[in-house]
C-alpha cells in the first residue's frame, strides 16, 4: 500500500522499540505487526524474569533488521530512499 507520504524508517523503529510491532503497523504491515508484536509478547511471558530484558532486546532487534532489510529492498525496486514511495 501506497501513501502520499514517505514513512520515516527511524520512526518505524522506534516505534518497534516501545510497542513490538508498532512499526510495522506504522509501515501498513499489518499481519507482520500483529504476529510480530504479538510473537514478541508471548515470548516475553514465557520466559523467566530475569531473562527478560535479553528477549526483548533480541526479538526487537531481529525486527529491527527486519525493517531495514525491508526498506533496504524497496529502496532496491523503486530507486529511491524510504519506506513507502
Amino acid at each position: 500500500m501506497t501513501n502520499s507520504k514517505s514513512k520515516s524508517l527511524a520512526a518505524a523503529i522506534g516505534l518497534n522499540l516501545l510497542i513490538p510491532g508498532a512499526g510495522y503497523l506504522y509501515l501498513n504491515r499489518w499481519v507482520a505487526g500483529i504476529l510480530g508484536g504479538g510473537l514478541v509478547i508471548a515470548i516475553c511471558i514465557r520466559s523467566p524474569s530475569e531473562n527478560l530484558l535479553i528477549v526483548w532486546a533480541v526479538t526487537n532487534l531481529i525486527m529491527m533488521i527486519d525493517i531495514c532489510l525491508m526498506n533496504s529492498r524497496r529502496h532496491a525496486q523503486t530507486g529511491k530512499k524510504g519506506i513507502n514511495q
